[in-house]
């Protein structure tokens, strides 16, 4: 039986960064355009800092997994075989 791979948070690798990424800016926009007259006025505005908040925390999450993917990827072995000569 394989073994259960550590948090994805903890431990992601690229395809998790790729995945969570995308589903986080497609959030953002799919927020964006639900909540905000969008095309007429910036989302910015005292009437949407809720939204500006929820995406702020939403935002944490991913900048801790991105941390940790090149945190645990500077610390991989280099897997290349090169042969001395």
């Amino acid at each position: 039986m394989k073994s259960k791979r550590p948090d994805w948070v903890t431990n992601p690798d690229t395809k998790d960064i790729w995945i969570y990424s995308g589903l986080w800016i497609t959030g953002v926009i799919l927020i964006l355009l639900a909540a905000t007259n969008f095309f007429t006025e910036t989302p910015f505005i005292r009437k949407n800092i809720l939204f500006v908040i929820l995406v702020i925390f939403s935002l944490v999450p991913i900048i801790q997994m991105t941390r940790n993917y090149f945190a645990n990827k500077e610390n991989e072995p280099n897997n290349t075989n090169f042969q001395n000569q």
